[in-house]
């Protein structure tokens, strides 16, 4: 690739894109690498351990869906439609998956409860239910974000001159339409 003597904004954009997108990528994927290397060893029949890991997972939604919408942002303004697209997918995946998980989590608050010392047990509930709280709220917006990028990520038409200078079939008036001559 031969570098222009004084780059223009689009070609800064198209060299930078790239790499901004995929450390987006990282950061997205970077939580659930941390989570997988702090609940080792797996110990799946511990209800405290699965309520820990649960937990983990719930909270880091918020930083993995913003991750999400910068990818899909920086997609769009860099006409990176794979990249919108993509981060649309993940945002609906990311909101399937949230729901069992919700499910399972309150299971094991009811189950771990019994466990918590009965000064702490105010605590641990308004612990339990701001995690889940936070994480039911994202569930519609992952999904509406979804949406609206796979609606976003399709690659505009190209638009013919001829038709686009016609209203009804009809050539716009006067001199609008560079067809008529003066």
């Amino acid at each position: 690739m031969e570098y222009p003597q004084t780059p223009s904004q689009h070609f800064r954009v198209e060299t930078l894109a790239p790499a901004l997108i995929w450390l987006l990528v990282i950061a997205a994927v970077q939580p659930l690498v941390a989570i997988t290397t702090t609940v080792m060893p797996f110990d799946v029949a511990d209800a405290a351990w699965r309520l820990r890991v649960f937990e983990l997972l719930l909270a880091t939604t918020s930083q993995i869906a913003v991750s999400l919408v910068l990818i899909a942002a920086v997609g769009l303004f860099s006409e990176r439609y794979q990249a919108v697209r993509g981060a649309s997918i993940a945002a609906w995946i990311q909101a399937v998956l949230l729901i069992p998980i919700l499910i399972l989590y309150s299971l094991d608050v009811f189950q771990v409860q019994r466990m918590v010392p009965l000064d702490q047990l105010k605590r641990f509930h308004i612990n339990a239910l701001q995690t889940a709280g936070t994480a039911a709220v994202m569930v519609p917006i992952l999904f509406w974000m979804g949406f609206r990028g796979m609606r976003a990520g399709k690659k505009p038409a190209v638009i013919d001159v001829e038709d686009a200078l016609l209203i009804d079939k009809e050539p716009l008036p006067g001199t609008l339409d560079p067809r008529v001559i003066n």
